[in-house]
């Protein structure tokens, strides 16, 4: 049986973890660095992924295991998120639906590559009151 902590490390080697996608924040005083949540990049950018996503049917097998479908079509489970919010889900008890809309893995990849590729200031922090 795999622990909690094994898992964790599992997941933080994906390359679309959400504190991955996040957006860093530091307080006045410069101690402390954080995420925010990731879900944030996702929103910025839903138009974009539904622009290249396509609709498929829902197989039952995949009913309420959004993170299977994601393992499914993009090679990690850690993108059902992502799949919840471009379907309107927001508890995962509605994840039964006919059919699902699937960003493709380039617009992803792309969604990333356009927060990521900085080269004026590769960490990018935003100030917050402490």
């Amino acid at each position: 049986m795999i622990t909690i902590t094994q898992e964790a490390q599992t997941r933080i080697m994906y390359p679309f973890e959400i504190d991955r996608m996040s957006e860093r924040c530091r307080t006045d005083n410069n101690y402390y660095t954080f995420p925010t949540p990731g879900i944030s990049l996702v929103w910025q950018n839903y138009y974009f992924l539904l622009a290249n996503a396509e609709i498929k049917s829902l197989d039952t097998k995949y009913y309420y295991r959004p993170s299977y479908l994601s393992y499914f079509e993009y090679g990690v489970p850690n993108l059902d998120y992502l799949l919840m919010i471009v379907n309107n889900i927001t508890c995962i008890e509605d994840f039964n639906m006919s059919n699902v809309i699937v960003p493709s893995m380039e617009s992803i990849v792309e969604m990333c590559n356009k927060k990521y590729n900085i080269p004026d200031n590769p960490i990018d922090m935003e100030p917050i009151e402490w």
